[in-house]
């Protein structure tokens, strides 16, 4: 479960994404598009 006390940022994204890219399609669109680390 999500611990929300422990969240400490929150990055949200303007736009569309396609939901069917499964959760890897996601984490390419964080790394290429917002230069973030989906792992951190």
């Amino acid at each position: 479960m999500l611990n929300i006390n422990e969240i400490d940022t929150v990055y949200l994204a303007s736009g569309v994404t396609d939901l069917r890219k499964s959760i890897d399609g996601l984490m390419v669109i964080i790394k290429m598009e917002l230069k973030l680390d989906p792992y951190v």
